[in-house]
């Protein structure tokens, strides 16, 4: 098998969605990458994700015309989906006002790496600029990054990406086993929420609403007390976006992995 930079022997990539049945390819980017820059030859074997819980074995057969030919060694392992039987992690969603330039692409870069299940970008009253408006033309960019940080910190579930979303329609349209707003008022810690809280799946997901660097306004707290999200405190004072984001997660799900 092809080394990695790690020394573990394995090269990770992900699958084409597209390719027939019988047939697997390489994700385009993931291909080019393979056969470019790796320059892997035929006998070479690699591991090949469908980002929905399977990792499979794949061995490069051929490449005619810059184009790769691979045969399903075997499947590598596989784990249940967040928040379902035997899964680790529940099905958390993180929905967050995302902060300007580089710091919404380490923000999820961050929240892949810790097992989010899902990534909702809200367009929040005080989202400023391009923060705001930019979201649709950055997804593609966002889903490129989550492919790579999953193959890095080996994740079979590659998390759901989307925005941008208003925020009452959110509320309303996606109901919430649970879910939370952090605010440095509340009384109630992060922690002990969610240790008393429902595992949540992808249906009922469980829910952290992360404010815009300005905060939110009055009237969106209003519609979170309205609508029954609890108030959480993280710690007794403001926070980056980003640092408030990755800090709530970790919490989350530390509080509610399941080992063994």
């Amino acid at each position: 098998m092809a080394r990695d930079r790690d020394g573990s022997g394995e090269r990770w990539f992900f699958l084409d969605s597209a390719a027939p049945a019988g047939a697997p390819r390489l994700h385009p980017d993931e291909e080019r990458h393979a056969l470019k820059a790796l320059r892997l030859a035929p006998g070479d074997e690699v591991i090949g994700l469908d980002g929905e819980g399977s990792a499979f074995v794949l061995a490069l057969v051929d490449v005619r015309r810059g184009e790769a030919l691979w045969r399903l060694v075997g499947e590598y392992r596989s784990e249940p989906a967040p928040g379902t039987e035997g899964a680790s992690l529940p099905w958390l969603e993180v929905a967050v006002a995302p902060p300007k330039g580089a710091r919404a692409d380490e923000l999820v870069e961050g929240l892949v790496q810790l097992g989010v299940a899902s990534i909702v970008l809200i367009g929040a009253e005080r989202t400023q600029g391009y923060a705001r408006d930019g979201v649709a033309e950055r997804l593609e960019r966002w889903h490129r990054l989550a492919r790579e940080q999953c193959k890095q910190c080996r994740r079979l579930w590659l998390p759901e990406l989307a925005g941008p979303v208003d925020l009452a329609t959110h509320l309303r349209e996606r109901p919430a086993a649970a879910e939370f707003w952090l605010d440095p008022r509340a009384n109630e810690p992060l922690a002990a929420l969610f240790a008393a809280a429902p595992r949540g799946t992808r249906e009922r997901p469980l829910r952290l609403w992360i404010g815009p660097e300005g905060g939110w306004s009055r009237e969106e707290e209003q519609l979170f007390v309205a609508s029954g999200v609890r108030g959480a405190a993280l710690v007794p004072h403001i926070l980056r976006v980003e640092t408030a984001a990755e800090a709530a997660a970790a919490i989350a799900l530390h509080a509610m992995w399941k080992l063994g």
